[in-house]
């Protein structure tokens, strides 16, 4: 049994506030999210760790009051991993009981990453970076996206020269 390819979507910015969606086989999550956290920066720097095999790896986004947990977690014995999104209904989370598991996927690390990483690409060239600046009140991680495009450029080097 193959693994649903992960489709991630990062549009819109607007006013501090971005449209995220996941999407995988029958499996779907979007919401739009707040820039009171540092996404993207955290997010470039979850998936290089991830890359490297630091696992597990969790990012969060807020859409206020509603949080999300974006985690990457290992599975034992295998080169995969898996993508869990926890929705927690507010920013309440003394008990775990009160959080739900939304969305859920298992991928190769690389494969997981490489669609994050294209919605961090058509994010990234959706608009100059003033406006994108503007909008989403904080300037796109450039360096780290950099870094992370630089390490899937060498892994589908990699892949391709095998």
């Amino acid at each position: 049994m193959t693994n649903p390819k992960l489709k991630v979507s990062l549009d819109n910015v607007s006013a501090g506030w971005v449209a995220v969606s996941f999407a995988a086989g029958s499996h779907e999550f979007s919401d739009s999210v707040s820039y009171v956290t540092p996404v993207f920066d955290d997010l470039c720097d979850a998936l290089s760790a991830v890359l490297d095999g630091a696992l597990p790896r969790a990012i969060t986004l807020c859409a206020e009051p509603i949080e999300y947990d974006v985690s990457f977690l290992p599975i034992e014995g295998s080169q995969s991993i898996r993508l869990v999104i926890l929705e927690w209904p507010d920013d309440g989370r003394r008990s775990p009981a009160r959080s739900n598991i939304i969305f859920s996927m298992e991928g190769s690390r690389f494969s997981i990453v490489y669609s994050f990483w294209r919605g961090l690409r058509k994010l990234q060239s959706s608009l100059p970076a003033e406006i994108f600046e503007r909008e989403w009140r904080s300037a796109f991680p450039d360096e780290a996206f950099a870094k992370l495009t630089q390490r899937i450029d060498t892994i589908k080097s990699s892949i391709k020269g095998t």
